[in-house]
């Protein structure tokens, strides 16, 4: 018995649903490829993104890393040659580490350096930028509180009450965020048993999240926005803060005109001194950069101020873009004076935190 198909098509469709699959098949197998090839690419940019920002890094040990410059002086006229006059003196002796940090460093603080990389010159386009603070210049929250005794310093006392100046710190941070944190600040630290490991476990605590996208300073943002790394530190190991290395966050909170001017390298060389006083010296220095005398500063603000110059804890934002790919770094530096008489100084990476 001969067997007939009497369906009509059914070789057509068969070859419809074939070239669909192949179509189906060939799209999967496109859109992964394509999707690998992004994700690669993104990785590699990633990759160098990361390698850039650490050289920023290095970049900025290098300008910490500076010592006194040797400059060969041109042959005077024998009539101004007295070598034991004033002027002579101080052109001849050497300037201490302190000195040299002040007039090469200072001038850096809290200003973006960048730099554009391109293929044909450094062998690829990316940008690089990198920021220099000093954690001198901020806050320093475990030498203000003693947490055995659960007592801000001093509190209570008719001078030198910590208690005090982080009320009004925290109401000078309220006209700038809008939220009254001291409260919650306050009962943290009395529970708390031991210091803070890091400032950002301040992030944790109520009222906080605020700083949740302003934690480290982004010279980029807001020129008057606060940053909360900016503003607290734990690692300047001094309860005193260097007006020479206010940070940033700490002008805008205490000083919101911010700086009228910014003393050149040879201007600081002229008035800086590793010991001053600062009921005098303010006036002097920094009443031109700021626009206000010393009497006008908050009296607990003020008691603060170090006489001594002696930075050594710095830190330093650094960030790089290859393509669309940014990667920002954010580095706590050591930095020690050389043992020998001409040596450089050694400046180590204590903490990375990657942005």
């Amino acid at each position: 018995m001969k067997y007939t198909n009497n369906q009509p098509g059914y070789i057509l469709t068969l070859t419809l649903g074939l070239i669909m699959l192949a179509m189906f098949l060939s799209t999967y197998v496109f859109n992964r490829g394509f999707i690998f090839a992004r994700v690669s690419q993104t990785m590699v940019d990633r990759e160098k993104a990361r390698q850039l920002a650490f050289g920023g890094i290095q970049l900025a040990i290098a300008q910490l890393s500076v010592t006194e410059k040797k400059e060969s002086k041109q042959e005077q006229p024998q009539s101004q040659q007295n070598k034991n006059s004033p002027q002579a003196q101080a052109q001849e002796a050497p300037l201490t580490d302190a000195k040299v940090v002040l007039k090469e460093v200072v001038p850096l603080l809290n200003q973006q350096q960048s730099l554009k990389l391109s293929r044909t010159v450094e062998g690829i386009d990316a940008a690089m930028a990198i920021t220099l603070g000093s954690e001198e210049g901020k806050i320093n929250i475990n030498r203000l509180y003693d947490f055995e005794k659960h007592a801000f310093i001093g509190e209570g006392q008719p001078n030198g009450d910590m208690k005090k100046f982080f009320q009004e710190l925290f109401g000078l941070i309220k006209g700038k965020m809008n939220v009254d944190l001291f409260p919650e600040f306050e009962k943290f630290l009395k529970e708390r048993k031991y210091p803070l490991n890091d400032v950002t476990e301040l992030l944790t605590v109520k009222g906080f999240e605020v700083f949740k996208n302003t934690i480290f300073y982004d010279p980029a943002g807001k020129k008057d926005a606060i940053y909360l790394t900016d503003i607290f530190t734990i690692s300047s190991g001094k309860k005193e803060i260097d007006p020479w290395l206010f940070s940033h966050s700490i002008i805008q909170l205490y000083l919101p005109k911010g700086a009228q001017k910014k003393l050149s390298s040879e201007e600081i060389g002229k008035t800086a001194k590793e010991q001053s006083n600062w009921k005098t010296d303010w006036n002097t220095i920094f009443k031109p950069v700021y626009g206000v005398e010393y009497s006008a500063l908050p009296a607990n603000f003020a008691q603060l101020f170090n006489p001594t110059f002696s930075p050594k804890i710095f830190s330093v934002l650094s960030s790089a873009k290859v393509g669309k790919v940014t990667v920002i770094i954010w580095v706590l530096l050591d930095r020690e004076k050389g043992s020998g008489k001409d040596a450089a100084p050694v400046v180590k990476i204590r903490t990375v935190y990657l942005v």
